[in-house]
């Protein structure tokens, strides 16, 4: 009788020592759905930190494309005042020299003096037309502008994804990434390629024609 008892307790303690363990030990549990949703965190815990990794590049990359295009219309500015102030010279300069060379003992040298300062004056005037000094400069400065706004953007939807936890931003980072990505192509290449063809294209319009 007692042994009976025995075995029959026997099953009791060990469904109740089994259930304690697992108690102790949730990922460890049978059947496996409390194993499977720990490895769902898990992924998506790596998601959330290659999306972090992703955010950071995507912001050094948009903050370096800003600064280059930052430089690049200083640079523009400054040449195309300094070839304004040539020009302005050189435009005043070319026609005083023919006024004083008609009272002048030096008239042949100043006469040449001022066809060379005019024809100084139309190369300055090719080369703005050519290189485009001004309306490249402000595009470069409004591409600047451009670029540090999305950068703004996104580093705000980074701060919100943060706010709405691990899993819940996921999403919307995501999104944000890929749109903050899609706009530094556009400024960086897409319409860097746009501005080259339109200047071929205009230097081809104003070439001469040949017969």
């Amino acid at each position: 009788m007692n042994l009976g008892r025995a075995r029959s307790a026997a099953p009791q303690a060990t469904s109740s020592a089994v259930k304690s363990y697992y108690a102790k030990n949730p990922t460890k549990a049978q059947g496996g759905p409390v194993t499977e949703v720990n490895r769902d965190a898990e992924d998506l815990r790596k998601e959330r930190a290659a999306l972090n990794q992703d955010l950071d590049r995507t912001v050094a990359a948009l903050t370096q494309a800003a600064a280059e295009r930052e430089r690049r219309a200083a640079r523009l500015q400054q040449i195309d005042v300094a070839l304004k102030a040539v020009s302005a010279v050189v435009s005043v300069a070319a026609p005083a020299l023919v006024t004083y060379a008609a009272s002048s003992q030096l008239s042949g040298e100043l006469k040449l003096s001022a066809v060379l300062l005019a024809a100084l004056a139309g190369v300055i005037a090719n080369i703005q037309a050519v290189f485009r000094f001004q309306p490249e400069h402000v595009s470069n400065a409004l591409d600047a502008l451009e670029l540090d706004e999305v950068r703004s953007q996104l580093e705000a939807a980074g701060q919100n994804a943060e706010k709405l936890g691990a899993v819940q931003g996921i999403r919307p980072l995501s999104d944000a990434i890929a749109i903050a990505r899609h706009r530094l192509t556009e400024i960086t290449v897409t319409r860097r390629r746009d501005r080259l063809l339109e200047a071929r294209l205009r230097n081809r319009s104003n070439e001469p024609a040949v017969d």
